[in-house]
Formats: structure tokens, sequence, C-alpha cells
């Protein structure tokens, strides 16, 4: 059975979120308000779709320092899931695990490991200062989606991570948000004969 990333992340939203519950981004004529997307009472994940279990080994080469960001965010990543696909009796599953830590997640219970918007933008914060790359992306440039997770554990609505920096006013970006004493990543040019 042949399947990419992309088809885990439709049958994650397939079997995972309530459809109709489920608010998109806000267009352009109305008010960009973070409320309107999420509630105050709901918590935050940050949901990364690999093919397989064997892709999420290529998440180390985004990082200007991956053993230094796993080191230091390993014991805060709960809430940050990578999904992936699984084949079983000719049948593809999704399987999950912590980012870092790569703790294994069931995913048939509750997202119960949600954070407040405030614990979720530190962790974001300190995030994105490994990453190489200054600004957030949308999902096609490697980031997933960050889903409100209601207090009941129900997944009701998801944004990509750039459209949850706007919606919410968040304003990531890492050279504005070093507070881990880390320095971004220095900008890496090829070499002469590269061009």
């Amino acid at each position: 059975m042949k399947w990419w990333e992309k088809t885990v992340e439709y049958k994650f939203i397939k079997e995972y979120i309530d459809l109709d519950s489920f608010i998109a981004p806000l267009d352009g004529k109305e008010e960009k308000a973070g409320d309107a997307i999420f509630g105050n009472n709901e918590k935050f994940i940050l949901i990364e779709f690999k093919k397989d279990e064997n892709s999420i080994k290529d998440e180390q080469k985004k990082f200007s320092n991956f053993v230094l960001a796993k080191q230091t965010l390993q014991d805060k990543d709960n809430h940050h899931i990578l999904i992936y696909g699984e084949i079983d009796n000719k049948n593809l599953i999704l399987k999950a695990k912590t980012y870092f830590s790569r703790n294994n997640i069931i995913l048939s219970e509750k997202f119960t490991n949600g954070k407040t918007l405030e614990e979720f933008k530190n962790y974001l914060d300190k995030f994105l200062v490994f990453k190489k790359g200054s600004k957030t992306e949308s999902s096609a440039g490697g980031y997933g989606l960050v889903a409100g997770v209601t207090q009941e554990g129900e997944i009701t609505k998801c944004l990509t991570l750039e459209e949850f920096d706007y919606e919410m006013k968040l304003n990531l970006n890492i050279e504005k948000n070093n507070d881990n004493n880390i320095e971004p990543p220095a900008p890496s040019f090829p070499s002469p004969g590269g061009w």
C-alpha cells in the first residue's frame, strides 16, 4: 500500500475532528480576533504529520542544533505530537508520539495534554529558536496544525501554525523571542560554485 504525508493528515482530520463544530480561519472581511477562533477555555496542541515512523528522523534536518533543542524541550513536549501512518492488516492506521521525548500517544484517547495559550506560546518561542529559518511557515513548509482542544479533550478547531500566529497576533519570530540565550542560526550560503 502506498500513502503520503498528506494522506496521514487527511485521515487524522476525518477520524478525529468533528467537522460539525470545526471553524476554519477567518477571511480578510471578518474581524481578526483570537477569541472568535479559539475560546478562552480551550488549550492547544501542535500536530505535525509524517508519512511513516521512518520519516520522523527527517525532522532533525529542520534544526540548527537538534540535540540542544531536544535537551531543552523534551520534558515540555507532551502537547507537541507527531502523527504518522502504519500498515496493519492491509489498512492504514495512525500512530502518534510526542515530538522530542518520543513517548507513545494513544490517539483513541482524549487530547488532555493541551497547553494554555501562554504556555503554548512560550513553548513555540523556544522551539522556533532552534528551527532553521526565522519565521513560522505554513504546513507545506514543514509545520502541521495547531488544534484547539476543549476541556473534555475534543479537537474543535485547527489552523496552520502560520494562520494561528496571524489570527492570535502572536508575532512568532525567533529574532524577537530569543530568551533562551541561544543565538539564531547564522545564514548559510552556498559555496561559490554552488550558485
